[in-house]
Parts: C-alpha cells; sequence; structure tokens
C-alpha cells in the first residue's frame, strides 16, 4: 500500500535526521581528555566504592600526553565496567592501558567466575544480567556509551576451555578500545 511506504520513508526520514542531530550535539559536547590522569581519577572513584578491592592500573605502556576526545558519559561508562569486575572479583582485578597505532585499549580483568558464553564478543542489545538484582542494562548502556565515542568494547572469558581454577585462567577480559586526539 503506498499510503504505509510512505508513513516508512518519513520514519526513517526523521530517525535519519534526529541520529544527524545526536551526532552533532555529541561533537559539541567532547573535549580531549588526558588518559592517564582520566584513569588515575577512575581508580580513585573506585576505591571509594570497593575498598576491599585491590585495583592494579598499569600505565606503563601509556604516555602521560595520550588523549582522546569524548564526552562525560565515557568516565561514567568505564567506571560501570570496572565495577562489574569489582562485583565479579571482590579480592583484585587488573586494568592495564597501551597504545596500539592510533588506537587506545583498555584491557580490565577480573578473576571471577568469567562470563556467559552468551555474552562473549561484542553484543548490540541488552542482554540478561548475570546478576541476581540486575537488568542488564549496565553493560549495554556502557557498550552504546563507547560506541558513540567511535570504540567499541569486547568480552572474553578467560577460564572457557580450561580446567584449572588457577588465577589465569579464571574470569573475564573486557577490551575497551577507543581512537585517540590527534589534537
Amino acid at each position: 500500500d503506498l499510503h504505509r511506504v510512505d508513513r516508512r520513508q518519513r520514519q526513517m526520514c526523521i530517525r535519519d535526521r534526529l541520529r544527524i542531530d545526536t551526532d552533532k550535539s555529541h561533537q559539541l559536547l567532547t573535549s580531549h581528555i588526558q588518559v592517564a590522569q582520566q584513569l588515575q581519577d577512575i581508580k580513585e572513584e573506585l576505591t571509594l566504592l570497593h575498598p576491599q578491592t585491590k585495583i592494579n592500573l598499569n600505565l606503563s605502556h601509556c604516555g602521560a600526553e595520550l588523549g582522546i576526545r569524548a564526552d562525560h558519559g565515557l568516565k561514567l561508562a568505564i567506571l560501570s565496567l570496572l565495577n562489574n569486575a569489582c562485583e565479579a572479583s571482590p579480592q583484585i582485578i587488573d586494568i592495564n592501558v597501551k597504545q596500539q597505532a592510533s588506537q587506545l585499549i583498555i584491557q580490565i580483568r577480573d578473576y571471577g567466575e568469567g562470563i556467559p558464553q552468551s555474552l562473549e564478543g561484542s553484543f548490540q542489545q541488552p542482554t540478561q544480567s548475570t546478576k541476581s538484582s540486575g537488568l542488564g542494562l549496565g553493560l549495554f548502556l556502557s557498550h552504546a556509551t563507547i560506541e558513540r565515542q567511535g570504540g567499541t568494547v569486547r568480552l572474553v572469558n578467560m577460564s572457557e576451555g580450561s580446567n584449572k581454577k588457577t588465577l589465569e585462567h579464571c574470569g573475564t577480559l573486557t577490551e575497551i578500545t577507543l581512537p585517540l586526539d590527534r589534537d
């Protein structure tokens, strides 16, 4: 029916305009963020939330001058992913930061149970929470925020395929990749 097709095209046009407007707003709200200082600040906040967790932050492969262009939502997204890691592994988590070509790589390693296979990789929609009181939205929203910055989030179950229960053979690796700011 012609009327239905015309209506669908108008909806697509409106949706495209909203996406363009959102992207323009995002560009206006972004600023240069010094990576090392930002991650130190995030670690301090995380230590207040999880004083029992030993948080190892390795910035030795991240120059003090490295920066990214992002909005304020990125800090909350990273803090949410780190909070998940602390809840999964209350004794210890590791955060390793490095530059790889024109990308910033942040690797968050917990030593908990490991994520279910259904969550492994990258994801495009909300999932069932692995927490008894969770809705499964935190991971999805963090991913959406990081993707809006031009980045990606990837999850890897480090205990899959291993029957060993040592620290190196358990937990989850969350890898965040973000483009470096060239300004």
